[in-house]
């Protein structure tokens, strides 16, 4: 999260590529090829790691999952506490989709850390998959109120997950 925040923080500064010094592009692209290490071996670890951290048993992937979050959705929208585990239904959904909006981000700056030459412009395929990764930029902070809306709403039903994220203690009543 740090790196991926980082690297999307300093995108702007990835723009004096077109300089013969181009500090703030070398900044980016190593914090990109961070991210884009952090989020393959994350990928991996969901694929092949313990269940409780495999990326399809997150997903609403068949029928039943489809109506269990389709319930979580609408017990959301009804004010009511959803009855689907953590990690299940729609907040699966939504991390599976931060998952694979950085992963797009991570790919398409791979392939422009490796492709392109600081000092000159990009033309064809190469700034094709430029204008791409730039999408990402929009799609970032979409996500980020999406997700950062679900803890929120995760917290007013007394699941404190950010707790975790944060490594904080809950205080325990006196």
């Amino acid at each position: 999260m740090v790196f991926a925040l980082s690297a999307y923080l300093t995108g702007d500064m990835a723009d004096d590529y077109k300089k013969i010094e181009y500090l703030g592009f070398t900044i980016h692209k190593w914090l990109g090829i961070t991210v884009a290490f952090l989020i393959l071996s994350r990928i991996v670890y969901g694929l092949v790691g313990p269940q409780k951290a495999r990326i399809l048993t997150w997903i609403p992937s068949s029928k039943e999952k489809l109506v269990k979050a389709g319930e979580a959705l609408l017990s959301a929208l009804t004010y009511k506490r959803p009855a689907a585990p953590s990690h299940r239904a729609i907040s699966g959904l939504v991390k599976f989709m931060g998952l694979v909006l950085f992963f797009w981000m991570s790919i398409t700056g791979t392939i422009l850390f490796f492709l392109v030459e600081p000092g000159s412009r990009s033309r064809g395929l190469l700034h094709l998959i430029m204008e791409v990764h730039e999408v990402g930029e929009e799609l970032i902070p979409v996500y980020l109120a999406i997700h950062i809306g679900a803890a929120i709403i995760h917290a007013f039903y007394g699941q404190d997950f950010w707790r975790q994220i944060l490594f904080v203690k809950k205080k325990k009543p006196a």
